[in-house]
């Protein structure tokens, strides 16, 4: 049985209000002049890529548009090359900005590390998919992209599903144009992917109206607003006692938590259906196989590779982030086709010459003419 997330979280808490106070009563004077004095000479050891050398504390900070920070440290390749490093506040990043390199280097299993974040950590405990490294994040990968292709992603049954999801957009784009009314095509989106995403990864679907989904909704949300506050440890990570302290800053961990608790209240129900035959019972989403894999682990005395808080986050991890990224995707591809109705043109063009009658295109379909439809590939992958 899966313990309380209130004690798989318990480290989540912070501490009490005095010892905070305390501690960062003690330390910030003495922390703001080290990493000034650190940050002044950091560049000499160990050798980096060349770039700004940044301002004491801020790095280059104050050098970047905050709304458009991509194209700030374009400005910066352009200066010092396609491998530049820089710092934003106490934190290095280096940037490559040269495909061939990036691909080389992504492709090294010296370069999959994962950045240390004590927000992070406090969240994660170090599990799941995304923050994870190593061999527990080899081991999980290996499994849950095996999962996911057994249940048919990217295959009839996943096609299937895409195909009547896709028949839903198109009635509510259809009925939002006749009635003159505005749609949020978001919401559309999300609805539509988590249908797919939530029978792959929890077995069920959430219907529209269902209040689940509309938690899903408002969670997703919430869990990748930006708040300015709460980014400033990723930055400062010394900041990290003081911003505790601000009940506002609080926001992620609780919505983190809300829905972790909703994805045990799933494993729970997929544990109730599978009943005490854990074993014999055939698998049918990714929370299921985790089960089985989970009870084989724990019968050769593991005990770690699949506890709870790991299966939690896998779960949460996949259908959260694979739910918001998706349909944050196709709400960007609508917009640009919107906007460039060029390449909108190009690619109905590619599709009207390889695909016969009112067929509708699919994966499949570009397989199979993969030359033929060249704009529309690198389209489909740049939105990815």
């Amino acid at each position: 049985m899966m313990q309380r997330l209130s004690d798989l979280l318990s480290q989540q808490q912070p501490g009490t209000l005095a010892t905070l106070a305390a501690t960062t009563a003690a330390a910030a004077g003495t922390l703001w002049l080290v990493r000034a004095w650190s940050t002044s000479g950091s560049r000499q050891k160990p050798p980096l890529p060349p770039g700004p050398r940044g301002w004491p504390l801020l790095g280059s900070l104050p050098n970047m548009d905050p709304k458009r920070s991509h194209e700030s440290v374009l400005e910066l390749c352009k200066t010092f090359g396609p491998i530049i490093s820089y710092r934003l506040g106490s934190q290095l990043f280096i940037v490559i900005n040269d495909y061939d390199l990036a691909k080389e280097l992504l492709d090294d299993e010296n370069f999959t590390g994962r950045s240390r974040s004590v927000v992070i950590q406090r969240q994660t405990g170090g599990c799941g998919l995304l923050f994870s490294e190593g061999l527990l994040w080899k081991q999980h990968r290996r499994l849950a992209l095996k999962t996911l292709r057994d249940f048919g992603f990217a295959k009839d049954r996943s096609v299937e599903m895409v195909n009547i999801q896709l028949d839903d957009i198109l009635t509510d784009l259809r009925d939002a144009s006749e009635s003159a009314r505005p749609l949020n095509i978001l919401d559309t989106f999300t609805e539509a992917t988590n249908a797919v995403i939530a029978t792959l990864t929890l077995g069920r679907q959430f219907r529209r109206g269902d209040p689940e989904l509309e938690f899903v909704r408002t969670a997703a949300r919430r869990l990748f607003a930006g708040r300015p506050l709460q980014n400033l440890p990723f930055l400062f990570p010394w900041t990290d006692y003081i911003v505790r302290l601000f009940p506002t800053s609080n926001e992620q961990n609780l919505v983190n938590m809300e829905i972790l608790e909703f994805i045990q209240r799933q494993v729970q129900e997929r544990l109730k259906l599978m009943g005490a035959d854990i074993e014999g019972f055939e698998p049918e989403c990714l929370c299921d196989v985790y089960i089985k894999e989970r009870q084989k682990a724990e019968a050769a005395g593991d005990f770690e590779s699949f506890k709870d808080m790991q299966v939690l986050r896998v779960v949460m991890e996949l259908f959260m982030a694979g739910t918001d990224t998706t349909a944050r995707s196709l709400e960007w591809l609508l917009l640009y086709m919107a906007f460039e109705q060029d390449w909108q043109s190009r690619v109905q063009a590619e599709l009207d010459r390889v695909i016969d009658g009112e067929r509708r295109p699919s994966m499949r379909t570009g397989t199979s003419c993969r030359s033929p439809a060249p704009s529309s590939r690198r389209l489909t992958a740049s939105c990815r």
